[in-house]
Protein backbone atom coordinates (compact mmCIF):
# COMPACT_ATOMS: atom_id res chain seq x y z
CA UNK A 1 0.00 0.00 0.00
CA UNK A 2 1.79 3.23 -1.20
CA UNK A 3 -1.32 5.54 -1.14
CA UNK A 4 -4.65 5.98 0.68
CA UNK A 5 -7.45 8.47 1.49
CA UNK A 6 -8.98 9.29 4.56
CA UNK A 7 -12.23 8.79 3.00
CA UNK A 8 -11.89 5.48 1.71
CA UNK A 9 -9.75 4.10 4.52
CA UNK A 10 -11.21 1.23 6.47
CA UNK A 11 -11.67 1.23 10.17
CA UNK A 12 -9.38 -1.92 10.26
CA UNK A 13 -6.94 -0.61 7.88
CA UNK A 14 -6.38 2.67 9.10
CA UNK A 15 -4.20 1.77 11.81
CA UNK A 16 -2.21 0.19 9.26
CA UNK A 17 -1.80 3.49 7.53
CA UNK A 18 0.41 6.27 8.67
CA UNK A 19 0.30 8.76 5.78
CA UNK A 20 -2.66 9.50 3.26
CA UNK A 21 -0.25 11.63 1.29
CA UNK A 22 3.71 11.31 0.73
CA UNK A 23 5.50 14.08 2.85
CA UNK A 24 8.04 16.57 0.70
CA UNK A 25 11.32 15.40 0.59
CA UNK A 26 13.26 19.34 -0.09
CA UNK A 27 11.51 20.47 3.03
CA UNK A 28 12.29 17.70 5.43
CA UNK A 29 15.70 17.73 4.09
CA UNK A 30 15.89 21.49 4.79
CA UNK A 31 14.56 21.17 8.38
CA UNK A 32 17.59 17.99 8.93
CA UNK A 33 20.04 20.11 8.01
CA UNK A 34 18.83 22.98 10.25
CA UNK A 35 18.70 20.49 13.06
CA UNK A 36 22.09 18.96 12.60
CA UNK A 37 24.31 21.97 12.05
CA UNK A 38 24.00 22.89 15.57
CA UNK A 39 24.91 19.92 17.24
CA UNK A 40 28.90 20.42 16.88
CA UNK A 41 28.51 23.98 18.11
CA UNK A 42 26.36 22.90 20.90
CA UNK A 43 29.25 19.86 21.69
CA UNK A 44 32.01 22.86 21.41
CA UNK A 45 30.29 25.56 24.01
CA UNK A 46 29.47 22.44 26.50
CA UNK A 47 33.03 22.19 26.44
CA UNK A 48 34.65 25.19 26.44
CA UNK A 49 31.51 26.40 29.23
CA UNK A 50 31.55 23.07 31.15
CA UNK A 51 27.22 23.00 31.16
CA UNK A 52 27.75 19.23 31.11
CA UNK A 53 23.80 18.31 31.37
CA UNK A 54 22.98 21.52 29.73
CA UNK A 55 24.98 20.12 26.70
CA UNK A 56 24.09 16.65 26.67
CA UNK A 57 20.10 17.51 26.82
CA UNK A 58 20.09 19.66 23.76
CA UNK A 59 22.35 17.50 21.73
CA UNK A 60 20.22 14.51 22.32
CA UNK A 61 17.29 17.09 21.57
CA UNK A 62 19.12 18.05 18.22
CA UNK A 63 19.91 14.13 17.16
CA UNK A 64 16.11 12.81 17.93
CA UNK A 65 14.80 15.89 15.51
CA UNK A 66 17.48 14.66 13.09
CA UNK A 67 16.39 11.01 13.68
CA UNK A 68 12.47 12.07 12.96
CA UNK A 69 13.09 14.49 9.92
CA UNK A 70 15.56 11.33 8.47
CA UNK A 71 12.28 9.16 8.62
CA UNK A 72 9.69 10.93 7.21
CA UNK A 73 11.27 11.64 3.84
CA UNK A 74 11.53 7.60 4.01
CA UNK A 75 7.95 7.45 4.11
CA UNK A 76 7.74 9.37 0.85
CA UNK A 77 7.78 6.01 -1.19
CA UNK A 78 6.32 3.52 1.13
CA UNK A 79 3.34 5.51 3.57
CA UNK A 80 2.87 2.30 5.45
CA UNK A 81 6.16 1.40 6.40
CA UNK A 82 6.03 1.15 10.66
CA UNK A 83 9.87 1.44 11.39
CA UNK A 84 10.32 4.98 9.49
CA UNK A 85 6.96 6.11 10.80
CA UNK A 86 8.16 5.01 13.99
CA UNK A 87 11.29 6.45 14.30
CA UNK A 88 9.45 10.08 13.33
CA UNK A 89 7.11 9.98 15.73
CA UNK A 90 9.43 9.05 18.35
CA UNK A 91 12.33 11.72 16.96
CA UNK A 92 9.84 15.07 17.11
CA UNK A 93 8.45 13.86 20.30
CA UNK A 94 11.49 13.39 21.95
CA UNK A 95 13.43 15.47 21.01
CA UNK A 96 11.19 18.44 21.96
CA UNK A 97 10.97 16.91 25.82
CA UNK A 98 14.98 17.09 25.92
CA UNK A 99 15.57 20.32 24.62
CA UNK A 100 12.53 21.67 27.12
CA UNK A 101 14.62 19.59 29.83
CA UNK A 102 18.03 21.58 28.61
CA UNK A 103 16.36 24.72 29.11
CA UNK A 104 15.02 23.92 32.84
CA UNK A 105 18.47 23.23 33.69
CA UNK A 106 20.13 26.03 32.23
CA UNK A 107 17.75 28.86 34.53
CA UNK A 108 19.74 28.70 37.97
CA UNK A 109 22.74 29.48 35.78
CA UNK A 110 20.82 33.07 35.37
CA UNK A 111 18.67 33.10 39.28
CA UNK A 112 21.75 32.70 40.88
CA UNK A 113 23.65 35.91 39.47
CA UNK A 114 21.07 38.57 40.55
CA UNK A 115 20.51 36.45 43.91
CA UNK A 116 23.41 34.41 45.30
CA UNK A 117 20.48 32.32 47.40
CA UNK A 118 18.86 31.09 44.59
CA UNK A 119 22.33 29.15 42.73
CA UNK A 120 20.20 26.07 43.92
CA UNK A 121 16.76 27.05 41.94
CA UNK A 122 14.35 24.47 43.72
CA UNK A 123 11.40 24.27 41.04
CA UNK A 124 14.56 22.68 39.17
CA UNK A 125 13.74 19.29 40.82
CA UNK A 126 10.23 19.57 40.26
CA UNK A 127 10.44 20.25 36.97
CA UNK A 128 12.86 17.76 36.01
CA UNK A 129 10.65 14.77 37.61
CA UNK A 130 7.89 16.15 35.48
CA UNK A 131 10.08 15.88 32.16
CA UNK A 132 11.56 12.54 32.89
CA UNK A 133 7.59 11.73 33.42
CA UNK A 134 6.84 13.14 30.21
CA UNK A 135 9.42 11.42 28.70
CA UNK A 136 8.54 7.80 29.78
CA UNK A 137 4.71 8.36 28.71
CA UNK A 138 5.74 9.52 25.48
CA UNK A 139 8.22 6.92 24.60
CA UNK A 140 5.54 4.65 25.77
CA UNK A 141 2.69 5.98 23.45
CA UNK A 142 5.14 6.21 20.50
CA UNK A 143 5.44 2.21 20.71
CA UNK A 144 2.12 1.04 21.30
CA UNK A 145 0.86 3.62 18.39
CA UNK A 146 3.30 2.31 16.11
CA UNK A 147 4.12 -1.38 16.96
CA UNK A 148 1.26 -2.48 17.43
CA UNK A 149 -1.20 -3.43 14.56
CA UNK A 150 -4.38 -3.96 16.57
CA UNK A 151 -6.84 -0.67 16.37
CA UNK A 152 -7.03 -0.59 20.06
CA UNK A 153 -3.78 -0.81 20.48
CA UNK A 154 -3.05 2.64 18.60
CA UNK A 155 -5.96 4.42 20.60
CA UNK A 156 -4.48 3.76 24.01
CA UNK A 157 -0.97 4.46 23.00
CA UNK A 158 -2.72 7.79 21.84
CA UNK A 159 -3.82 8.60 24.68
CA UNK A 160 -0.57 7.81 26.88
CA UNK A 161 1.00 10.06 24.05
CA UNK A 162 -1.58 12.44 24.63
CA UNK A 163 -1.18 12.17 28.80
CA UNK A 164 2.67 12.70 28.15
CA UNK A 165 2.13 15.59 26.68
CA UNK A 166 -0.22 17.25 29.58
CA UNK A 167 2.51 16.52 31.80
CA UNK A 168 5.19 18.21 29.53
CA UNK A 169 2.70 21.42 29.05
CA UNK A 170 1.97 21.20 33.10
CA UNK A 171 5.76 21.65 33.32
CA UNK A 172 6.00 24.55 31.23
CA UNK A 173 2.95 25.99 33.06
CA UNK A 174 5.21 25.40 36.18
CA UNK A 175 8.18 26.86 34.69
CA UNK A 176 6.60 30.23 33.98
CA UNK A 177 4.74 30.40 37.52
CA UNK A 178 8.02 29.94 38.82
CA UNK A 179 9.60 32.59 36.69
CA UNK A 180 7.10 35.16 37.18
CA UNK A 181 7.73 35.03 40.87
CA UNK A 182 11.09 35.10 40.31
CA UNK A 183 10.84 38.30 38.72
CA UNK A 184 8.15 39.52 41.57
CA UNK A 185 10.49 38.56 44.36
CA UNK A 186 13.54 40.48 42.50
CA UNK A 187 11.32 43.66 42.35
CA UNK A 188 10.62 43.36 45.72
CA UNK A 189 14.47 42.85 47.13
CA UNK A 190 16.41 45.39 44.39
CA UNK A 191 18.29 46.69 47.58
CA UNK A 192 19.81 43.23 47.74
CA UNK A 193 21.22 42.65 44.90
CA UNK A 194 25.31 42.89 44.47
CA UNK A 195 25.97 46.33 43.51
CA UNK A 196 29.85 45.02 42.47
CA UNK A 197 27.48 43.15 39.23
CA UNK A 198 25.25 46.58 38.37
CA UNK A 199 27.09 46.66 34.82
CA UNK A 200 26.10 43.04 34.61
CA UNK A 201 22.35 43.34 35.14
CA UNK A 202 21.84 46.02 32.75
CA UNK A 203 24.40 45.24 29.96
CA UNK A 204 22.64 44.00 26.55
CA UNK A 205 23.30 40.52 26.59
CA UNK A 206 21.90 40.33 30.08
CA UNK A 207 18.50 41.51 28.37
CA UNK A 208 19.06 39.03 25.07
CA UNK A 209 19.32 36.27 27.61
CA UNK A 210 16.00 36.88 29.33
CA UNK A 211 14.68 37.29 26.11
CA UNK A 212 15.95 34.22 24.18
CA UNK A 213 14.63 32.17 27.70
CA UNK A 214 11.34 33.80 27.30
CA UNK A 215 11.56 33.02 23.74
CA UNK A 216 12.35 29.82 23.70
CA UNK A 217 9.29 29.16 26.56
CA UNK A 218 7.13 30.63 23.95
CA UNK A 219 7.86 28.74 21.39
CA UNK A 220 8.26 25.04 23.32
CA UNK A 221 5.02 25.65 24.41
CA UNK A 222 3.50 26.46 21.47
CA UNK A 223 4.53 23.48 19.67
CA UNK A 224 3.03 21.55 22.83
CA UNK A 225 -0.26 22.39 22.92
CA UNK A 226 -0.05 22.25 18.73
CA UNK A 227 1.09 18.83 19.15
CA UNK A 228 -1.09 17.47 21.85
CA UNK A 229 -4.34 19.08 19.81
CA UNK A 230 -2.65 17.02 16.34
CA UNK A 231 -2.44 13.38 18.76
CA UNK A 232 -5.80 14.13 20.64
CA UNK A 233 -7.56 14.50 17.30
CA UNK A 234 -6.05 11.25 15.96
CA UNK A 235 -3.56 9.83 13.23
CA UNK A 236 -6.16 9.87 10.63
CA UNK A 237 -7.22 13.74 11.36
CA UNK A 238 -7.05 16.47 8.92
CA UNK A 239 -4.43 18.53 11.37
CA UNK A 240 -2.43 15.30 11.84
CA UNK A 241 -2.21 14.80 8.33
CA UNK A 242 -1.47 18.24 6.99
CA UNK A 243 2.33 18.38 6.49
CA UNK A 244 2.53 22.83 6.44
CA UNK A 245 0.98 23.09 10.35
CA UNK A 246 3.66 20.36 11.30
CA UNK A 247 6.48 22.01 9.61
CA UNK A 248 5.49 25.78 11.42
CA UNK A 249 4.00 25.31 14.57
CA UNK A 250 6.39 22.33 15.29
CA UNK A 251 9.71 21.98 13.22
CA UNK A 252 10.21 26.00 13.11
CA UNK A 253 8.95 26.75 16.43
CA UNK A 254 11.88 24.23 18.05
CA UNK A 255 14.56 26.12 15.63
CA UNK A 256 13.80 29.19 17.31
CA UNK A 257 14.14 27.62 20.65
CA UNK A 258 17.06 25.46 20.49
CA UNK A 259 18.64 28.52 18.89
CA UNK A 260 17.85 30.91 21.14
CA UNK A 261 19.37 28.56 23.99
CA UNK A 262 22.34 27.57 22.40
CA UNK A 263 23.76 31.09 21.71
CA UNK A 264 22.45 33.41 24.64
CA UNK A 265 23.25 30.53 27.26
CA UNK A 266 24.31 32.46 29.96
CA UNK A 267 27.97 31.87 29.99
CA UNK A 268 27.98 33.57 26.94
CA UNK A 269 25.57 36.48 27.96
CA UNK A 270 26.97 37.25 31.19
CA UNK A 271 30.51 36.95 30.70
CA UNK A 272 32.69 34.19 32.64
CA UNK A 273 30.86 34.70 36.43
CA UNK A 274 29.54 31.19 35.85
CA UNK A 275 31.94 29.53 34.64
CA UNK A 276 33.87 28.42 37.75
CA UNK A 277 32.10 26.57 40.03
CA UNK A 278 34.05 28.31 42.88
CA UNK A 279 32.41 31.68 41.75
CA UNK A 280 29.00 30.67 42.28
CA UNK A 281 28.16 31.87 45.18
CA UNK A 282 29.10 35.15 44.97
CA UNK A 283 28.36 36.18 48.69
CA UNK A 284 31.00 33.79 49.86
CA UNK A 285 33.98 35.09 47.41
CA UNK A 286 37.11 35.92 49.67
CA UNK A 287 37.98 39.79 50.53
CA UNK A 288 40.46 41.04 48.06
CA UNK A 289 43.57 42.64 49.23
CA UNK A 290 41.92 46.11 49.78
CA UNK A 291 39.15 45.08 51.49
CA UNK A 292 41.16 42.51 53.60
CA UNK A 293 43.82 45.84 55.17
CA UNK A 294 40.57 48.09 55.65
CA UNK A 295 39.01 45.03 57.89
CA UNK A 296 42.49 44.69 59.41
CA UNK A 297 43.05 48.62 59.91
CA UNK A 298 39.30 48.85 61.76
CA UNK A 299 40.30 45.43 63.64
CA UNK A 300 43.55 47.19 65.22
CA UNK A 301 41.90 50.66 65.62
CA UNK A 302 38.78 49.43 67.92
CA UNK A 303 41.41 47.65 70.19
CA UNK A 304 43.59 50.74 70.66
CA UNK A 305 40.06 52.30 71.78
CA UNK A 306 39.37 49.28 74.17
CA UNK A 307 42.99 49.69 75.73
CA UNK A 308 42.42 53.45 75.69
CA UNK A 309 39.58 53.24 77.74
CA UNK A 310 40.47 50.39 79.93
CA UNK A 311 43.86 52.52 81.07
CA UNK A 312 41.13 55.42 81.95
CA UNK A 313 38.98 53.43 83.97
CA UNK A 314 42.02 52.18 85.95
CA UNK A 315 43.35 55.80 86.78
CA UNK A 316 40.07 57.17 87.50
CA UNK A 317 39.21 53.92 89.79
CA UNK A 318 42.78 54.58 92.17
CA UNK A 319 42.67 58.45 91.91
CA UNK A 320 40.45 60.23 95.19
CA UNK A 321 37.72 61.42 94.21
CA UNK A 322 37.40 65.37 94.56
CA UNK A 323 34.39 67.07 95.23
CA UNK A 324 35.16 70.86 93.73
CA UNK A 325 32.21 73.81 94.84
CA UNK A 326 31.35 76.02 92.23
CA UNK A 327 29.76 79.11 93.74
CA UNK A 328 27.77 81.06 91.48
CA UNK A 329 28.06 84.87 91.15
CA UNK A 330 25.64 87.30 92.97
CA UNK A 331 23.22 88.53 90.09
CA UNK A 332 22.66 92.04 89.90
CA UNK A 333 19.29 93.52 91.12
CA UNK A 334 19.36 91.03 93.97
CA UNK A 335 19.43 91.65 97.62
CA UNK A 336 22.55 89.61 100.01
CA UNK A 337 21.34 87.61 102.72
CA UNK A 338 24.09 89.33 104.95
CA UNK A 339 22.48 92.31 104.32
CA UNK A 340 19.14 91.64 105.41
CA UNK A 341 20.48 90.49 108.92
Amino acid sequence: MTTADSTTCVFSDCSRVFLFRPPTVTGNATLLALFATPIPISLALGARYRILGFTTLITVGFTLEVAGYIGRPLLHSYLDNRADYTIFLIGITLGATCICGAMVLIVPRTTQVFMAEHRSWRPVLVLSMLAIMSLALEFAGCMLSTVEHAPAAVVTGARVLVTGLTVQLLALVTFVLCAILFVITLQNRRHELDPRLIVTYTTTRCKLLLAAITSATASITLRTVYRLVQIAEGFQSPIAQAERPLLIFDATAMLVATISLLFCIPVRSLGQIQVEPSTRKLASEPLGPTRQAHSQLLIAHSGQIKSLLADKLAINARSPRRVILYRYPPSRGMVNNDDLC
